[in-house]
């Protein structure tokens, strides 16, 4: 892409980093930190630097007072929200969120996950939400991809995903849920550790740890599968793996 266009789509694609402390600089204000992009991309529409940052912190929940301090200045929780103020400040189509609540407590999380709920919904923006909280996931997600070693070995509607997996791996993640009333004994738990993404196996990467792993696994990559909007990636629902057995 042309320059040009690369900036184009960088003001429509905007990101929520992990920890908010290491992704804001430190040696910035929140104001210069929140419009920054603006200035850059010329949106500020006659308002000062001063007002548009007044106008997105009031927007994520914070107070104007604190547009001139730093980072350090800020709790963890409005530190996310400066990254939210910041992602949203070019009026993005799509953010990527990044684990945006794991650095964060309990309480604090749920604070900012109301928050982006609700941002969603007044932007009508779109979220790739990347998460291994199962709990947080069903709460934002419509659709869910699970990923094992760098591949997506199962996507569909979050309901498919999360009431009904369909891949080993998947079943074995969901029944790590801790559910109130449920037997332990449900619980899948996996052989072994992860292989290195440096070194993946040959086959279907989860086959060392897959406990209905048969010889094809070890040699082939498995074809997607699908069952309607449902896809999965796994030789328990390829024609190949069924012919062999």
């Amino acid at each position: 892409m042309a320059e040009k266009e690369r900036r184009q789509l960088r003001r429509r694609c905007q990101m929520i980093f992990q920890d908010p402390y290491s992704s804001l600089n430190p040696r910035m204000t929140a104001m210069d930190l929140i419009t920054e992009a603006l200035a850059y991309h010329g949106l500020l529409d006659g308002r000062s630097r001063e007002e548009a940052a007044a106008e997105l912190m009031h927007e994520v929940g914070l107070d104007r007072d604190g547009i001139f301090r730093y980072p350090h200045e800020f709790s963890g929780g409005q530190r996310q929200r400066l990254s939210i103020a910041r992602a949203l400040s070019l009026q993005p189509d799509f953010i990527v969120c990044d684990e945006p609540v794991s650095a964060l407590d309990v309480s604090v999380q749920a604070q900012v996950i109301n928050l982006l709920l609700d941002l969603r919904a007044k932007h009508q923006l779109s979220y790739l939400f990347i998460s291994h909280d199962l709990s947080v996931v069903r709460l934002i997600a419509h659709r869910v991809a699970v990923m094992y070693l760098g591949h997506i070995i199962e996507s569909g509607s979050c309901a498919e995903i999360l009431d009904a997996p369909l891949h080993p791996y998947s079943q074995a993640l969901i029944s790590a849920v801790p559910t109130p009333g449920k037997d332990r004994r449900q619980r899948i738990v996996l052989a072994g550790e992860m292989p290195s993404p440096a070194a993946p196996p040959p086959g279907c990467p989860f086959h060392p740890r897959c406990p209905q792993a048969m010889p094809i696994c070890r040699s082939s990559m498995p074809a997607e599968s699908k069952r309607g909007e449902h896809s999965v990636r796994c030789h328990l629902f390829t024609d190949a793996a069924r012919s062999v057995t």
